[in-house]
């Protein structure tokens, strides 16, 4: 997520000079930024706001719209929610595990029926870019 007067011929995300915002360890935008960070040769304490971390995602996008940071790695649906730019670095795929013992409790029944139903895929594709095709699908 970028804001939005840098978006248009943005050379790269990883300019040390830019401040930016982060996501605490373990968080899936962290690893990818460190991963991005090490396959660049960039040494991340080079970088103005790496140790800046903050909760959600939706704190991420709201530092950058409010000029607190300049780049982050997020998702383009909360880029969207505060009009940022939004550079695509990796597509992921997300899948719920269930137990088997667990597969048929009201609980879950509940929350398979929710994700299959026509008005949640509705709004989930009202947000953009997400793949809904398999949204509910159970694999195994």
């Amino acid at each position: 997520m970028v804001r939005a007067h840098r978006a248009a011929g943005e050379a790269g995300l990883c300019d040390p000079r830019r401040p930016g915002a982060a996501r605490g360890d373990g968080a899936g935008a962290r690893r990818l930024l460190d991963e991005r960070l090490r396959g660049a040769g960039i040494d991340a304490a080079r970088i103005d706001g790496y140790d800046r971390c903050l909760a959600g995602q939706l704190d991420v996008g709201r530092a950058i719209a409010q000029g607190f940071a300049d780049v982050a790695v997020g998702m383009s649906g909360v880029a969207r929610s505060y009009d940022l730019g939004f550079i695509p670095l990796r597509e992921e795929r997300c899948v719920l595990v269930v137990p088997r013992r667990a597969i048929r409790t009201h609980g879950i029944a509940t929350l398979l029926e929710a994700l299959q139903s026509q008005e949640y895929r509705r709004d989930i594709a009202s947000i953009g870019t997400y793949d809904i095709a398999r949204t509910g699908e159970q694999i195994a």
